[in-house]
C-alpha cells in the first residue's frame, strides 16, 4: 500500500512539479525515493556448497578484505598477525556492513552468523553467511558481471600472496660428487639483498628495474616475434664489487630460484652440458659463474683431436646450448652470466 502511494505521488510530482513544486524540493523527494523506495534485491551467499566448500564466499571473504578500510559504515574490524606474516590481516566483522561499488552500483556486504542447533546433539555450529543487497535493476549484472569480477580478484590475490611466501631456493650441482645425469642439491636462499638495500648508481638501478618489469610482463609479445622467452646479464669485475649481491637482490624481487653452475673443473661435454642446463625449472635464474677464467672451452678443431677419455664442452656447443635452439625448451628463464674478470 505504501508503495503504491509513492508512485502515485511520483507520477504527480512528475506531472506538477514544473510549475508548482521549487526545484529544491523535486530534488529532495528524488533522494527520499531513492534511498527508501527502490526496491532492493538480497542475495544470499552461505560458506558451503552442500558438502563442499563454496567457492563464492571463499572468493567474496578474500574480496572484501580490500574494501574494507574504504567502506564508510564499517565500525569495527578484526585484525590478526602470524609471525610469518610481514603486515595484518583485516577481516569483517559479523553483523557489520561493507560497502563496494562496482560500475554504477552500490553494494552493500554483511557478514552474519546464525546458531544452528544439531539433532540429537547440544553442540550449536554456528550458519555464517554473507548478505550482498543491492538496485533490484541490478540483478542480472551482479549474477553475470559482479560475482565473476568477485571470482577474478580472488584468484589474483591468492596468486599474487602465494608469490609472497614463496621461499626461494638456491641450487648448486657439484660433478664429482653427483656425476653425469644427477641432480641439483638446493637449500633455501637467505640472502637479505634487495635493491632498496643495494648501493649502485640510483639511475642504473631503476632502468634495470624496468627492465626486469617489462621482461616478466611480456612473455606474448616475445612468441609474437619469435624470440626465445630469456633474459641475459653479463656482470663483470673484481672481487667484492657486488655482482652476487645484485644477483640475490634479483632473485628477491622476481621471486625466481638460483641455479648456480660453475663449469670450471668439471668434466662437461656438450651433451652432459646441455642434460644440466635443460633440468633447471621454470621461473629460475642461472648463473656461470667465472666463465672465462678456469673453464677450458675447446673451439671445434681443438675437439676433433682431444682425447675422449676427459672431453670438455665446446665453446660452439655452450653457445648453442644458452642461445640456440636448445635453449627455447622450458617457459621462463632469466640467465645470469657472472664473469669474474
Amino acid at each position: 500500500m505504501l508503495r503504491s502511494l509513492i508512485t502515485f505521488f511520483s507520477a504527480a510530482f512528475v506531472i506538477l512539479g514544473n510549475e508548482f513544486i521549487p526545484p529544491a524540493v523535486l530534488f529532495l523527494f528524488s533522494i527520499v525515493v531513492h534511498y527508501f523506495f527502490t526496491p532492493q534485491f538480497t542475495l544470499i551467499i552461505e560458506e558451503n556448497a552442500g558438502l563442499s566448500n563454496n567457492q563464492i564466499y571463499a572468493a567474496a571473504t578474500t574480496y572484501l578484505r580490500t574494501k574494507i578500510s574504504y567502506s564508510s559504515k564499517s565500525k569495527r574490524i578484526k585484525v590478526s598477525k602470524t609471525d610469518r606474516q610481514e603486515k595484518l590481516t583485516i577481516d569483517m566483522v559479523v553483523g557489520e556492513v561493507v560497502i563496494d561499488h562496482f560500475e554504477n552500483i552500490e553494494l552493500k556486504c554483511k557478514l552474519n552468523e546464525e546458531k544452528e542447533e544439531k539433532k540429537d546433539s547440544k553442540v550449536t555450529k554456528p550458519h555464517i553467511y554473507f548478505t550482498l543487497a543491492f538496485d533490484k535493476r541490478y540483478e542480472k549484472d551482479v549474477l553475470e558481471a559482479y560475482l565473476p569480477h568477485v571470482i577474478t580478484r580472488f584468484e589474483e590475490i591468492q596468486k599474487e600472496e602465494k608469490e609472497k611466501m614463496r621461499t626461494i631456493k638456491l641450487y648448486s650441482r657439484d660433478y664429482g660428487r653427483v656425476g653425469p645425469g644427477g641432480e641439483w642439491a638446493s637449500i633455501n636462499l637467505e640472502h637479505p639483498a634487495t635493491f632498496e638495500k643495494l648501493a649502485m648508481d640510483p639511475e642504473q638501478k631503476r632502468s634495470l628495474i624496468v627492465d626486469l618489469d617489462r621482461f616478466v610482463i611480456r612473455k606474448e609479445l616475445y612468441k609474437k616475434v619469435g624470440k626465445i622467452w630469456k633474459r641475459w646479464y653479463l656482470l663483470y669485475g673484481p672481487p667484492g664489487t657486488g655482482k652476487s649481491s645484485l644477483i640475490a637482490a634479483i632473485a628477491n624481487y622476481l621471486k625466481f630460484n638460483i641455479y648456480d653452475l660453475n663449469l670450471s673443473g668439471g668434466r662437461y661435454s656438450d651433451l652432459e652440458l646441455r642434460k644440466t642446463l635443460l633440468s633447471t625449472s621454470n621461473r629460475s635464474i642461472l648463473v656461470i659463474e667465472d666463465i672465462d677464467c678456469e673453464a677450458e672451452l675447446e673451439d671445434r678443431e681443438q675437439e676433433n683431436n682431444s682425447d675422449t677419455s676427459f672431453i670438455k664442452f665446446t665453446l660452439s656447443g655452450l653457445l648453442n646450448i644458452i642461445d640456440g635452439l636448445w635453449s627455447s625448451c622450458g617457459d621462463r628463464a632469466n640467465y645470469c652470466v657472472h664473469d669474474q674478470s
